[in-house]
């Protein structure tokens, strides 16, 4: 049977008629300046950016393919617009976290300094406000758990 299948002709691919915008959306990747100057022809701003680039999203109807596309040539699919935000996300939490980490050590340490001075105010602020960074990294560590166990399928 793999023998008669490997021998038998196939058929050519049904050919897909391409959409008007794929000589524009070529060429705004290209980054032309005529085609970047006029992106927003291709449909209608949304209200959320670019995950790579922080740019205007417009929407667009590809036949029934809802598309989205950035002024400088980034283009998602839904679901892979979903998929970068979440990455994105990701990248962003984890930064907040670690500077707030960072702020919560910097400020423990100057208590301990405050301490080691005898500086019983400096050392009280400084304890007060290392207590409100854990707090706030504590904070940021459940979104980031919760935003994990929520996250739509890959």
């Amino acid at each position: 049977m793999l023998v008669r299948l490997a021998h038998a002709p196939v058929a050519a691919p049904e050919e897909l008629a391409m959409a008007d915008t794929t000589d524009q959306e070529a060429k705004i990747t290209a980054l032309d300046q005529g085609a970047l100057e006029q992106a927003d022809t291709l449909g209608m701003t949304v209200p959320f950016s670019c995950p790579d680039c922080g740019g205007v999203l417009m929407e667009f109807y590809d036949e029934d393919l809802l598309r989205f596309r950035c002024q400088i040539g980034h283009a998602y699919s839904p679901e892979s617009l979903v998929a970068r935000q979440t990455d994105q996300l990701d990248v962003t939490l984890w930064a907040a976290y670690r500077a707030v980490d960072e702020r919560a050590t910097l400020l423990r340490r100057l208590a301990a300094e405050a301490q080691r001075l005898n500086d019983t105010r400096g050392m009280q602020r400084f304890t007060q406000f290392a207590q409100r960074a854990e707090y706030q990294k504590e904070q940021l560590r459940q979104a980031y758990l919760k935003d994990a166990a929520d996250a739509p399928p890959s």
